[in-house]
């Protein structure tokens, strides 16, 4: 990861116009009448302005490679405020080999026409083509805008990829300058785009209420579940006993005891824990963002049961994982089966809890 010298180096890499931020007050930069006629962008300031809402976050990885070196760092942008006149922006970079150190973060206003004032395209000094880029963030139509200039014999060459239908946007940056020997490249790449904030997730309700929870649950309510974990290393299969011990105004406590596949509890393994009403039974959150509810009656060992069924789908950081729950209607806090069945890193998981036996105490 880039080091604070190395944030120096990406700071006047800013200042070139490759983090597609400026601060709102500073001067136009016109192309002088020699270096050609200007060339227009993929967009206009007021397309950009009209796109742009408050929460819009981005998130970049920068490299920058030399012949005796190679840096990288991690940038989150996220539009904290937006006016007629510019948006403001956080810029944070988070350290992926330190995920729980402090984040250096900044704050900057930028103008609507920032790209139409820093980016200096002429018909003189420019080419633009089309091109179709996959990226972190996925694919994207882009105008590729090549600015090639020189000074004291040091070339450089300044690609932006302009995404066509998202103003404002670019899905990468590649800089480069100095001779073949003395190469410096500076990459910028889109692995995030978020054009809105994110909506809220609503919690969904479980098939019962809290009232109807605390009245049905008593002590010595208990249950017992067949489980079969398997993944590339086999096949396991146990059983967890799970005992309401005891029940008070805001919760109850429970005894969870595992026994191996012969049905012989694993000493070790029990465990006392206390749990409030207003989980209602449930090992789980669900969202209308993440969960589909559907109906079904369902047979497993302790019988046959009309279920509410609720499947949850998510995924993170190319892990994916769903979660079936079999909610039994007449039953409340209980539920006939739960299915896992998850990949993380190319490896497949699965896990099956089976409703063996049922005492509701």
């Amino acid at each position: 990861m880039a080091n604070s010298l190395n944030r120096v180096v990406l700071a006047l890499l800013f200042a070139l116009g490759l983090s597609g931020l400026a601060r709102a007050q500073e001067p136009e930069v016109e192309p002088k009448a020699e270096n050609g006629k200007k060339v227009a962008l993929p967009w206009t300031a007021e397309e950009i302005k009209k796109a742009w809402k408050k929460g819009c976050t981005t998130k970049y990885k920068v490299v920058i490679k030399s012949a005796r070196s190679e840096i990288s760092e991690i940038r989150l942008h996220e539009t904290t405020d937006v006016s007629d006149e510019c948006y403001t922006v956080k810029t944070t970079y988070p350290d992926e080999d330190a995920p729980d150190a402090p984040v250096p973060a900044s704050s900057e206003e930028v103008r609507w026409d920032h790209f139409e004032r820093k980016m200096n395209y002429t018909d003189k000094n420019t080419t633009v083509r089309d091109e179709k880029v996959k990226v972190g963030a996925g694919e994207f139509e882009c105008k590729v805008y090549t600015l090639t200039s020189s000074k004291d014999g040091n070339p450089t060459s300044h690609a932006c990829y302009y995404i066509k239908d998202k103003p404002g946007h670019y899905a990468k940056i590649v800089y480069e300058q100095g001779h073949k020997d003395a190469r410096e490249t500076f990459v910028h790449e889109l692995l995030e785009l978020k054009p809105e904030p994110e909506a809220i997730a609503k919690t969904l309700d479980l098939p019962w209420t809290v009232a109807e929870f605390k009245k049905a649950w008593k002590q010595g309510t208990k249950t017992k579940f067949k489980v079969v974990k398997k993944s590339v290393d086999g096949e396991e299969v146990a059983f967890l006993i799970r005992e309401v011990t005891s029940v008070y105004d805001d919760g109850y406590s429970v005894e969870s005891t595992t026994c191996d596949k012969n049905g012989k509890a694993i000493p070790e393994s029990v465990e006392d824990y206390g749990q409030s009403w207003d989980a209602c039974g449930s090992p789980r959150t669900f969202t209308d963002k993440d969960t589909k509810i559907s109906h079904e009656k369902t047979k497993v060992a302790a019988g046959e049961f009309e279920c509410v069924v609720y499947t949850q789908s998510r995924s993170k950081n190319g892990d994916s994982s769903t979660t079936v729950l079999y909610f039994i209607k007449s039953k409340p806090g209980h539920y006939a089966k739960l299915t896992i069945d998850a990949e993380s890193k190319g490896k497949k998981l699965s896990s099956v809890y089976e409703l063996v036996e049922l005492n509701e105490g």
